[in-house]
């Protein structure tokens, strides 16, 4: 057995976190159903317009009627139009966390997503050992 389970060799897909807030199939339609019920939890229709980004990730053979642009896009125009999407990772307050494995899609919206590394516990784990030190 390893002391550091996470110096061993294992696939990167083992060594994240996924924020899911709600999941449906992957078909078009379902997928846009989806986006409207996460938007509207963290997108209000009126007030200070947030940037936003949509960051996609398909772990699926295939989509089951549509692309992965398509998806994007779907969800993209589910937020009120007071929104933008920016997609400088240095501008962005909000991401929209769209992935697709197997027949599921899985979504959530999350704050620095980028400053949380993806939720990739090697990367997290390597800056709280740098603060440490």
């Amino acid at each position: 057995m390893l002391a550091d389970p996470l110096k061993g060799h294992v696939g990167e897909h083992l060594v994240r976190l996924v924020p899911v807030e709600d999941t449906c199939g992957n078909a078009a339609k379902e997928v846009t159903a989806l986006a409207q019920r996460i938007s509207h939890k963290h997108f209000p229709a009126s007030g200070q317009p947030l940037f936003f980004a949509v960051r996609p990730e398909l772990h699926s053979p295939r989509l089951m009627d549509t692309t992965v642009n398509d998806l994007v896009r779907r969800v993209a125009d589910a937020v009120p139009p007071i929104h933008r999407v920016e997609l400088s990772p240095h501008k962005t307050h909000k991401t929209i966390v769209l992935e697709c494995v197997g027949q599921n899609t899985m979504m959530s919206v999350v704050d620095d997503w980028h400053a949380m590394h993806k939720y990739n516990l090697r990367e997290l784990r390597k800056e709280a050992q740098q603060q440490a030190d």
